[in-house]
């Protein structure tokens, strides 16, 4: 089994995703709202779950050739179901989710890949680099990925992709959009900007000078993360401030995501052996408590965290040990459990509610429960 070694994004070299087989995760606009609500029969790609996509293995079970570099989810995230897909050389590093029905990864040496029914399959895609491709994401009307080497790639359509200029140098870790503003962080506290889907970009002052790792957009605001447990906000994309909490918490926060004024960021202090760190906000990002219950134990770390508008539940993923680790928790984000099993043992990198699977579906009740965080009826796709 393949291992890569991540490690946090110093000077001038990129992050590196660490383990035995790696994951990143899928996005979906938060509007809108695909399959069932709670109940009901589902038919096939309408279901709503979690995907993921990451490093694969030599012995995945996969055909020669193929790596186990794809999960999904069922919609209440209890069942992990592998997908085998286009052989890559290192890790897959994000996935996001168009809200209509395309699902785009992103990773090392340049790798683009394309999926239309839930990841279950994959198409590779052609992106015109070998650099590491660090972040995909899109903004209601096209895509924009960055990566090392000051990359910056943008599609229409996620299949066909163009190089697009960058302002400034070093590696950019993630992008985000809202539809009128692309905004992109990175090494040393880089945050540029770009109103024309990344023809041209103007450097902003980001208030921190250590590495952005994350930001995500919620429909309101922005929101930035990174090392030493830096945390950054802004309306506009121009202008920042920064809502630290003192002193940081002594963590490096990997993912940031925000569903209406609720947001959790994930990570891990920069000691060993590490504690997966979940810090959350309810006031849209101003101020941040740790959260401890069902947290993992020592020797995790967090590196993604998402939300399910259909299912009510966030996920969390990151690697325990030399294992991948699962963690769900209801709308609040105050309790977590872990999710077992995990195919292949994958360690887990990215992770955001997108569509889960399309083979065919069976309906299951669950026992009746007193909360409200997990509808009582839902339905499960069948691997």
């Amino acid at each position: 089994m393949s291992t890569i070694i991540r490690t946090r994004p110093t000077g001038g070299s990129p992050r590196r995703r660490a383990g035995a087989a790696a994951l990143a995760a899928i996005g979906l606009a938060t509007a809108v709202v695909l399959g069932p609500v709670g109940g009901g029969s589902a038919s096939g790609a309408g279901v709503l779950g979690f995907v993921s996509v990451g490093v694969g293995s030599l012995s995945n079970g996969c055909a020669i050739g193929n790596d186990s570099n794809h999960f999904y989810t069922n919609d209440v995230a209890t069942k992990i179901t592998r997908a085998c897909g286009p052989a890559v050389a290192a890790a897959l590093q994000s996935v996001a989710y168009d809200g209509v029905g395309l699902l785009v990864t992103v990773g090392d040496n340049g790798s683009i890949q394309t999926s239309t029914n839930g990841g279950v399959t994959w198409t590779a895609r052609t992106s015109g680099t070998i650099n590491q491709l660090m972040s995909v994401a899109h903004n209601g009307s096209s895509w924009m990925a960055v990566g090392a080497s000051s990359t910056v790639l943008w599609s229409a359509n996620g299949v066909t992709w163009t190089s697009r200029s960058t302002c400034c140098g070093g590696i950019w870790n993630a992008v985000a959009g809202n539809g009128t503003v692309w905004v992109r962080v990175g090494s040393g506290g880089q945050l540029a900007t770009s109103t024309n889907d990344g023809v041209t970009w103007t450097a902003r002052p980001s208030t921190v000078g250590t590495g952005l790792n994350s930001i995500d957009w919620d429909g309101t605001r922005f929101v930035a993360v990174g090392d030493n447990g830096q945390i950054i906000t802004s309306t506009t994309g121009t202008t920042w401030t920064n809502v630290t909490p003192a002193p940081g918490f002594g963590i490096g926060l990997w993912e940031v995501r925000g569903s209406g004024s609720t947001w959790i960021a994930v990570g891990a202090p920069n000691v060993t052996p590490n504690t997966a760190q979940i810090l959350r906000s309810t006031d849209g990002g101003t101020s941040w408590t740790r959260v401890t219950a069902g947290v993992p134990t020592p020797g995790h770390t967090l590196y993604s965290v998402g939300y399910n508008p259909t299912s009510r539940l966030w996920m969390a993923v990151g690697l325990g040990g030399t294992s991948g680790a699962i963690y769900r928790s209801g709308t609040d984000g105050l309790s977590w459990s872990a999710v077992t099993p995990i195919p292949n043992n994958a360690a887990q990198y990215s992770v955001i509610s997108g569509r889960g699977g399309s083979p065919a579906t069976t309906t299951t009740t669950e026992p009746t429960t007193t909360t409200t965080d997990e509808p009582e009826t839902t339905t499960s796709a069948v691997g």
